[in-house]
């Protein structure tokens, strides 16, 4: 978790996964943030609306199904459900 982190938002606190289910995200109240892609497992952070984790940023906004995030590293949007 490097780095500070933030209280999210009642709406982003909780597991997701990407529409498709490959990707599964937990986001905790204390900002604390897991990854899960395949077997792999990424620790990251909430701070202020984006998500911090393996050296990427992603800005976090609320979608009525969950959440919607936007990859400022690599360009990409994901939709995300809660499970």
């Amino acid at each position: 978790w490097d780095g500070p982190t933030s209280n999210p938002p009642s709406w982003a606190v909780g597991t997701f996964q990407t529409d498709n289910g490959d990707i599964r995200m937990t986001v905790n109240r204390n900002g604390q943030v897991t990854t899960r892609i395949g077997d792999n497992t990424y620790n990251g952070r909430y701070y202020y609306g984006s998500i911090y984790s393996n050296g990427e940023v992603a800005t976090v906004t609320q979608d009525r199904n969950g959440i919607r995030t936007y990859n400022r590293t690599t360009g990409v949007y994901y939709n995300w459900r809660k499970r």
